[in-house]
């Protein structure tokens, strides 16, 4: 077996890696998209329904951009590790949360 051969079929694996990846965030946020329920009131939580409370839950969450441009904004935004902030850690940030569940090995 060369190398030629060997370095080929690793790279051909790494894209069929990447582009099932990329197939699956897809369908899961799809059917994150079409799940019953409001992202609004999820996101309101316990604080009173207003018209301004909804709408700038809407503008900071992008729900106003179509579905393929909330999904470009997820995505492009995951590639850079940015996972948003975390709703049981008083909205810190996902990637600032990581090193402080970490058990020491």
């Amino acid at each position: 077996m060369s190398v030629r051969f060997l370095a080929l079929f690793i790279a051909r694996r790494f894209v069929a890696l990447l582009v099932l990846l990329l197939i699956i965030s897809f369908g899961v946020f799809a059917l994150l998209y079409i799940a019953p329920g409001s992202v609004e009131d999820i996101l309101r939580g316990t604080r009173p329904q207003t018209p301004e409370t909804a709408q700038a839950i809407r503008e900071q969450y992008h729900l106003n951009d179509s579905f393929l441009m909330q999904y470009w904004i997820w995505l492009k935004d995951a590639i850079h590790g940015d996972f948003g902030s975390s709703g049981s850690r008083a909205g810190q940030r996902c990637r600032r949360t990581w090193g402080s569940t970490r058990s020491p090995s």
